[in-house]
Formats: structure tokens, C-alpha cells, sequence
């Protein structure tokens, strides 16, 4: 399994953030927001993380993400969804444009679904 971040957070910004928080060795790659408009929007930032794995197609692919505009940049771009429920955004901003995507609760419950569907 391959993870990396993709944020409308300024990437220095988001680099230094989870620096911070002692995650950065869990990561192949953070791709976060520009100044300029070439990533300013989740899916132009999902786009160019997948840019950086051509051997990873869009349908292996998983945002998961606790807010509209997560679940829009993951239908924006093919990529498959999993809404997380304990952070900012609700479900039904969610389920807008990604109906058919699980809603998880909580981290441990993260886990558990990512290992049983083998996603």
C-alpha cells in the first residue's frame, strides 16, 4: 500500500504540519496547494499526486477525506472515496457527489474497512 497526502493546504505549509506531527515518514509523496492556479482545487492536487505513479491508476486509488470538496475532487478525478465522519464536513455535503462511498465514524473503523476490502 502506497499513501500519500493530497491537500488545497499551501504546500509548505502542509509539509511543515506533518513534519510536525511526526507522520511524514508514513508518506511516499505530499502534494499540496500552489500559489499560482495549477493546484488550487482537490482535484487539480489529486491529479498531480497521481501524476508522480504512472504505474497507479485512478480505480486503485482512495481520497479519503472529511469534507465536500475531498468527495468532489475524488468524483472529479475518478478516484474511489471513503468519507471520514469525525472531521469537518457532513455527510450529506458529501454524499452530493459521492452517494455510493462508505462513511466511516472513526479511525479504528479506517482501518478496519481499508484491511477487509483490500482497498
Amino acid at each position: 500500500m502506497l499513501l500519500a497526502v493530497a491537500t488545497t493546504k499551501y504546500l509548505p505549509f502542509a509539509e511543515r504540519i506533518i513534519k510536525m506531527l511526526d507522520i511524514d515518514q508514513y508518506f511516499k509523496f505530499i502534494g499540496g496547494a500552489t500559489s499560482g492556479p495549477e493546484r488550487r482545487t482537490k482535484a487539480k492536487v489529486i491529479q498531480y499526486v497521481l501524476e508522480q505513479f504512472p504505474a497507479v491508476s485512478p480505480e486503485r486509488t482512495v481520497m479519503i477525506g472529511d469534507t465536500k470538496y475531498d468527495a468532489e475532487g475524488a468524483a472529479q478525478t475518478g478516484v474511489h472515496f471513503i468519507g471520514c465522519l469525525y472531521g469537518y464536513g457532513t455527510k450529506e455535503e458529501m454524499t452530493v457527489f459521492c452517494p455510493s462511498a462508505p462513511y466511516i465514524n472513526h479511525p479504528a473503523e479506517l482501518m478496519g474497512y481499508i484491511i477487509s476490502e483490500g482497498a
